[in-house]
């Protein structure tokens, strides 16, 4: 009896494989899957796949997240190839692995700064599979004005 897996792409420092098969032999004597873990975590049996069990959502992960100071420095994180700070509140990131396309959701969270209250934050262009740039603001009392946040944290879904 032979029992093999097989991996569905070339794995590397920036890779991953799409899929990991494992397969059996059947009657005839050739290779048959049997079972496949995707790259999203879903497991296939034959090529049904598998419900989540019953009054259970889905699992969705982050596919980037991070923590940054108000000096651009990623205290946390994962899948953050660079943070850049383009100027006063205006923050660049880079993703160390791109996104599977632009086409994903993003959170954004930040504290107050020492100068202002009620920090908001806006995103400054359209994100890329590769990035995201983002701008912080709060009231100083008057007016919204750009400012860092004593630090921010964002997640990436998609």
């Amino acid at each position: 009896m032979d029992i093999g897996s097989n991996v569905v792409a070339a794995v590397t420092v920036s890779t991953a494989p799409a899929n990991i098969q494992f397969a059996t032999r059947n009657l005839a004597g050739s290779l048959a899957v049997r079972m496949t873990l995707t790259s999203e975590g879903e497991l296939q049996l034959a090529s049904a796949k598998m419900p989540p069990p019953a009054g259970v959502a889905p699992l969705y992960a982050a596919r980037a997240y991070g923590q940054i100071d108000s000096s651009g420095t990623l205290n946390f994180g994962k899948n953050v190839g660079n943070v850049n700070r383009n100027a006063t509140g205006d923050y660049t990131i880079t993703f160390e692995l791109n996104q599977a396309e632009s086409n994903y959701s993003i959170v954004v969270w930040g504290t107050n700064s020492p100068t202002t209250s009620f920090t908001t934050s806006r995103l400054e262009a359209t994100p890329t599979g590769s990035g995201f740039r983002v701008q912080f603001m709060g009231w100083n009392g008057t007016t919204f004005v750009d400012t860092d946040p004593y630090y921010w944290n964002f997640a990436v879904f998609g």
